[in-house]
């Protein structure tokens, strides 16, 4: 089933399965928006919350490929906290989108992703300061010429 993502390992082809089933998933549901006369709240509202839900696990296939492609073995302290967060914030958009039938309930799930998000942001910016790694940003001079600058990340 996996055999176009040989040399990977088994983790991320697992996440890649997970993509690759959500991409169906979007698909379907799409298809059937668009097919369905009368809709349980406003298309546009179910078309963004599915959209930003795929985009969501996109963005972690490309995590995943991105700790093989820069060869990742141990992680920063920080990072679990981090993670934490992110399972925690994942649990409560589960029961969210459980709970659109009930929009007093689906707004206290609400109101617990967005303090997640903070949190996620906070650990995110501390993650980032805490980096000891430069990178080198290539940059333009006045004559057009390529040349590169050591910066810390932002």
């Amino acid at each position: 089933m996996l055999s176009h993502y040989t040399g990977v390992p088994e983790q991320v082809q697992i996440v890649k399965a997970i993509e690759h089933d959500g991409d169906e998933i979007t698909h379907a549901l799409f298809t059937k928006l668009n097919q369905t006369f009368i809709t349980p709240f406003d298309r546009e509202d179910i078309y963004e919350l599915c959209s930003r839900l795929d985009d969501v696990i996109d963005l972690i296939d490309a995590a995943a490929s991105r700790f093989v492609l820069y060869r990742v073995d141990s992680i920063r302290s920080g990072t679990l906290d981090l993670v934490k967060v992110l399972v925690s914030a994942t649990a409560e958009v589960e029961v969210a989108v459980r709970a659109l039938e009930k929009p007093q309930a689906a707004l206290k799930h609400c109101i617990e992703i967005n303090r997640y998000e903070n949190d996620s942001d906070r650990l995110c910016r501390t993650l980032i300061a805490s980096s000891s790694m430069k990178r080198k940003i290539p940059s333009r001079s006045s004559s057009g010429k390529k040349s590169s600058k050591s910066s810390k990340p932002p």
